[in-house]
């Protein structure tokens, strides 16, 4: 049976209440493993216990016991501990530690979200660090990232990362890509300014051009030597011809001075005079040499290729007598 009990049914007057000027108000003590020594319960929708201070409302305190908890909140509906504030620039929820490799505030979900960050007009979760990383994801589930940004605003960023003196994004890996870049539509990756590469640049695409490049590279290639040895042959053919062209010149002015030739020795004094009456050339032989049958006529001023005198000779012209 309780030592203490009090009970009431006006608006506004507590069943049971303690006073005090130097210490608590009202102390409940148990000595019973698993019980509170205070428990309140509200059986119409009000608080189990209410605190207020002008200090702290409530203060839980867990002491010699390494497993236990300042304050737990538990609840088969809603929220385990809920932490409501009015005050500008302070949390409805505050977490803080000040041991070595603890957390301020831990979240964990067996199937759901550990922490949930959500705000109408401004940063849904803000991480920062005076020593360390700001915020850190860590995944174990190779089909999921450490960290996932997601924009549901058109134009928005999934991830946005910005420094004044440093690197915006860095990504490290040890096996694999340390960054991958998809777009179903637009472009995977644009960059505005200078880029700099200092490993191997790889496209598919491009070594497959580039690949058909070398290759109509190498066949035109060979065809200009191709077309190089084409043009020395024509070039010595070419030579070659020249070569017989000028013989055959050679023989025609041969056999036109032969007939030349002819022509005179056959009549002399006809051809004279014909030369003559063309006004080319007057020819007057200066002696006529009588070797055997044959006469030969020599003309000084007779076209010469040499410059000098021709002698002419025919075997029907008739001796001179």
């Amino acid at each position: 049976m309780a030592t203490v009990q009090g009970s009431t049914v006006d608006e506004g007057t507590p069943g049971v209440r303690g006073d005090s000027e130097k210490w608590n108000g009202v102390l409940g003590v148990s000595r019973a493993n698993g019980h509170a020594g205070v428990a309140g319960v509200a059986e119409q929708g009000g608080n189990g216990i209410y605190g207020r201070g002008t200090g702290n409302g409530v203060w839980g305190h867990g002491y010699s016991s390494p497993n236990a908890i300042g304050v737990v909140g538990v609840s088969d509906h809603n929220d385990g501990v809920a932490g409501i504030s009015t005050t500008v620039g302070k949390s409805g929820v505050i977490g803080v530690h000040q041991g070595q490799n603890g957390q301020g505030v831990w979240g964990q979900a067996d199937k759901g979200t550990g922490v949930v960050g959500l705000s109408q007009t401004s940063t849904g979760v803000y991480g920062r660090s005076e020593a360390g990383e700001g915020i850190r994801g860590e995944s174990r589930n190779p089909n999921h990232g450490g960290i996932v940004g997601i924009s549901s605003a058109v134009g928005g960023h999934g991830v946005f990362g910005t420094c004044d003196e440093g690197t915006g994004v860095i990504a490290v890996t040890k096996k694999g890509n340390a960054l991958f870049a998809k777009a179903d539509q637009g472009k995977a990756g644009h960059f505005q300014g200078d880029v700099e590469v200092t490993g191997r640049f790889t496209n598919p695409g491009l070594e497959a051009r580039l690949a058909q490049i070398d290759m109509a590279t190498q066949k035109i290639t060979a065809l200009e030597q191709r077309v190089t040895s084409l043009q020395n042959q024509l070039n010595t053919a070419i030579s070659n011809l020249t070569g017989r062209v000028t013989q055959v010149e050679f023989k025609v002015e041969g056999l036109r001075v032969i007939s030349h030739t002819h022509t005179l020795a056959k009549s002399a004094p006809e051809a004279e005079m014909a030369l003559a009456r063309a006004g080319e050339v007057s020819l007057s032989p200066t002696s006529v040499l009588v070797d055997g049958d044959q006469p030969s006529f020599t003309y000084p001023e007779a076209p010469s290729v040499d410059g000098g005198q021709h002698s002419f000779s025919h075997p029907e012209a008739s001796p001179v007598e």
